[in-house]
């Protein structure tokens, strides 16, 4: 057996290992009465035994691939904020005016939030974290611009390439800008063709597009309109006041394409702020 395959069946072992033991648990507490609404909850009542590693795979691939995601995209906002201020006193300027500052941003605020949105598709547009996209798998042969391409030839597309091509964005498409997505009176302008009006290709492609993209979307709405309710982030400074400013071309490889480290300073935009998050709780009975 070969070393790649003979490392891929060890990692599978190992982790299969964990997914199970975290799915066993949830069957534990199921049976001592603690129930609680859950993929893994769900499943458990609809699987027999033999089943127990699929739908174990199962439930840790549907929170990996929300968590990793969105995780890695809010590294990239809260970069894209250190290093273009005028953006988020923009999308500030449009919390303040329709949220105010005492109460949290809700869902009932996105048709009033338009450069929060576009904001979200300008994050995903500039430094999406699937620079080369998801691999397919051609079913049949083909031809592209004269080559030949067989059956069977894994594809990727370069997504990157795509997002900073400045005759679809604009000669400005390496830069953090989420006004290309608005027309002068702050309405969305017509999305691109095949992007199923997201504007931007990192959901991919066609029929394959990511079926949890609107998921995705709220998730990344409603965290980064919290982040700048209640924060001003801004870039650390050097001895002489100079800002530090990470490199936006810098990241770490993996599952999912994210930055490197890098320092900023966060602080509160108001003393009323935790206050205002308290009583939410309380509110919400969390």
């Amino acid at each position: 057996m070969c070393a790649w395959r003979r490392d891929a069946e060890d990692t599978f072992k190992q982790v299969s290992v964990v997914l199970e033991g975290l799915f066993t648990d949830v069957q534990k507490q199921t049976d001592a009465g603690n129930v609680t609404t859950s993929v893994a909850g769900k499943l458990l009542q609809n699987i027999r035994k033999k089943d127990l590693l699929e739908a174990s795979w199962n439930s840790a691939s549907l929170y990996l691939a929300g968590v990793e995601t969105t995780s890695g995209q809010l590294a990239w906002f809260m970069q894209a904020m250190v290093l273009y201020p005028e953006t988020q006193r923009l999308a500030q300027e449009e919390i303040d005016r329709v949220v105010g500052p005492y109460r949290l941003p809700s869902f009932d605020d996105y048709d009033h939030l338009p450069y929060i949105r576009a904001t979200v598709k300008e994050l995903l547009r500039w430094r999406g974290i699937g620079p080369m996209g998801i691999p397919h798998r051609l079913n049949q042969d083909d031809y592209y611009e004269g080559y030949f391409i067989p059956k069977d030839t894994v594809c990727y597309v370069n997504v990157w390439s795509l997002h900073l091509d400045r005759e679809i964005y604009g000669e400005d498409a390496e830069h953090f800008n989420p006004n290309r997505f608005l027309d002068g009176n702050g309405k969305f302008r017509s999305s691109i063709a095949d992007t199923r009006d997201e504007g931007h290709f990192t959901y991919g492609f066609g029929k394959r597009i990511c079926i949890g993209r609107h998921v995705a979307n709220n998730s990344l709405f409603i965290h980064i309109a919290f982040l700048l309710w209640a924060l001003n982030i801004t870039a650390e400074k050097d001895a002489d006041g100079n800002p530090n400013l990470p490199d936006s071309l810098q990241c770490k490889e993996g599952l999912s394409v994210r930055p490197v480290p890098f320092r900023c300073n966060i602080t509160s935009r108001s003393p009323d702020i935790a206050e205002v998050v308290a009583q939410a709780r309380v509110d919400r009975g969390i």
